[in-house]
């Protein structure tokens, strides 16, 4: 299963190569804008595994998987098109619903979804599941050999979501491992005309800001395939879209200071 989201705009952040430690402590980090960072984690083995298609890389992650505690899932029905979001005008409640599930139950219900028709399919996610609680051998099998501070690497699995623009309050590195995921992201100077949304029963400051109503003037990653890697800076409000071969997509990303 392939899911094609257009992007809103032909604007696009500066990418490069893969680069090495040194580089990136004295090249990237300090960045306030965001890059794209080619083929940099081209060598993992989660990335080699993904090559084989969606069962070779279930297949791989439950192997890391194994004890790791229950992830959170967000399901969505099939008419919602993967837009994760609230559910009617007054912003009440979600249009879709949480359970837990092992990794391994996950992994079997995406690849059996993947054979159902796009009309009647369900769409899972999985959102910045810790790795060491989840996939307690993904840090060992994938080093990111790239100075984060300490940060904890995070997984997203799912099969085709879209995620409403939101502020992250720190700094970011997504690193695509299966399938392909844009990044629409918004300068500061877009706060401005965002709409400001909510997450429980009170409104929470920066918590979301919703700016889907607005095209965007200078925003834009075209769409990642795995092995690349993705940094931007908690000044910039992002929206995601994750689109997938089949069965699902993957992105681990670590949070920095």
């Amino acid at each position: 299963m392939t899911i094609s989201h257009p992007a809103p705009t032909d604007a696009r952040v500066e990418e490069r190569a893969a680069v090495d430690a040194a580089t990136f402590a004295a090249e990237i980090a300090l960045r306030d804008a965001p890059i794209v960072l080619r083929g940099q984690v081209a060598h993992w083995a989660s990335v080699r595994a993904a090559a084989g298609g969606d069962r070779a890389t279930a297949a791989y992650l439950t192997g890391l998987g194994d004890g790791g505690k229950p992830m959170e899932v967000l399901i969505g029905g099939p008419a919602f098109g993967g837009k994760f979001f609230y559910r009617g005008d007054n912003l009440e409640g979600f249009n879709f619903h949480r359970e837990k599930a092992p990794l391994g139950v996950l992994l079997s219900e995406l690849l059996r979804l993947s054979d159902v028709p796009e009309a009647e399919r369900h769409i899972l996610y999985a959102n910045a599941a810790t790795a060491p609680e989840h996939l307690p051998g993904w840090a060992a099998a994938n080093p990111l050999d790239l100075p984060m501070g300490g940060a904890t690497p995070r997984l997203w699995i799912g099969n085709g979501s879209q995620t409403a623009t939101h502020y992250d309050g720190s700094t970011n590195l997504a690193c695509v491992v299966a399938g392909e995921r844009r990044f629409t992201l918004f300068p500061p100077i877009r706060s401005a005309i965002s709409i400001w949304g909510r997450s429980t029963g009170r409104w929470r400051g920066r918590l979301r800001a919703w700016s889907i109503r607005w095209r965007p003037i200078w925003t834009g990653i075209r769409a990642m395939p795995r092995r690349s890697a993705t940094r931007w800076s908690p000044i910039w409000r992002r929206a995601t879209r994750s689109s997938s071969q089949r069965s699902g997509g993957i992105t681990s990303r670590r949070s920095g200071p």
